[in-house]
């Protein structure tokens, strides 16, 4: 949506080794704002040694339903230490990561805690300068065929786990809904490095911009074409904006949890 709109204000050009926008003389104001939850822009795509997800890559059926407890649930924390931790493991040997190997080994760790930990490294008082630094790091990544293990492991056992999600309680629902999936979403997705390229040409243009925080919308005045939306964050009283025009590209998928894309101008 991004992508259709700016190409439809404005021109982008190849300028030395960058990607420039330059709007058109009659779209003067033009301006996109994203919203996210988390503040987040995606990680960018990365080279992968296998593409193609398989649930049962590190596990089978058979060892999936032997994790399950007295009550017929497989608790995720036990899905973790179990299944995730030896591949994640074994993911960070590949990858030359030997304190987060190390670290990962202390059978304390919990699946929380590593999700906040892999977080750090994602968090940037400005995303897009985070993407800049990062795209620097997923070219290397693709023009040198060099896989990041972590990452497609990860991606792995979450696809794994999406598959027997009858099989997990209401509390661990919740916190797969609220830790994991928002992580998963952020972290693991691949933007194409061809769209990176594309934001970060509106951002140095002065043109797009990303708000933190959980969107709902609150009203629509049809008639004069406006929209008004909460955002939230923790703890933090709800910001309320209206938007002449506002675009929910959200999507609901599996465990009924959004990617939440929001854009207007």
């Amino acid at each position: 949506m991004v992508t259709s709109l700016a190409h439809r204000h404005g021109v982008f050009k190849i300028e030395g080794d960058a990607l420039r926008f330059q709007l058109h003389e009659n779209a003067k104001g033009f301006k996109l704002t994203l919203h996210a939850a988390e503040g987040w822009l995606p990680h960018l795509q990365y080279e992968q040694e296998e593409p193609f997800r398989e649930i049962y890559r590190y596990t089978n059926r058979e060892q999936m339903l032997g994790l399950r407890n007295p009550n017929g649930f497989v608790k995720i924390e036990t899905f973790f230490n179990v299944i995730c931790r030896p591949a994640l493991i074994s993911a960070f040997e590949k990858d030359n990561s030997p304190k987060l190997k190390k670290w990962l080994s202390n059978p304390n760790i919990t699946f929380k805690q590593f999700i906040d930990k892999m977080a750090e490294n994602h968090e940037y008082i400005d995303s897009f300068k985070g993407m800049q630094k990062e795209l620097v790091h997923a070219k290397d990544s693709i023009d040198n065929k060099k896989p990041i293990h972590w990452m497609e492991t990860l991606d792995d056992l979450m696809f794994c786990l999406n598959f027997h999600a009858e099989m997990m309680s209401a509390e661990d629902h919740l916190f797969l809904k609220k830790e994991v999936l928002p992580f998963l979403m952020n972290v693991i997705a691949a933007l194409p490095i061809s769209s990176a390229q594309i934001l970060l040409a509106l951002y140095h243009a002065n043109i797009i911009n990303l708000i933190p925080g959980r969107v709902t919308v609150t009203q629509t005045q049809e008639n004069k074409g406006q929209t008004q939306v909460e955002i939230a964050k923790s703890e933090e009283d709800p910001v309320y904006k209206t938007y002449n025009m506002f675009i929910d590209c959200s999507e609901r998928i599996t465990f009924k949890w959004k990617i939440t894309l929001l854009s207007h101008w």
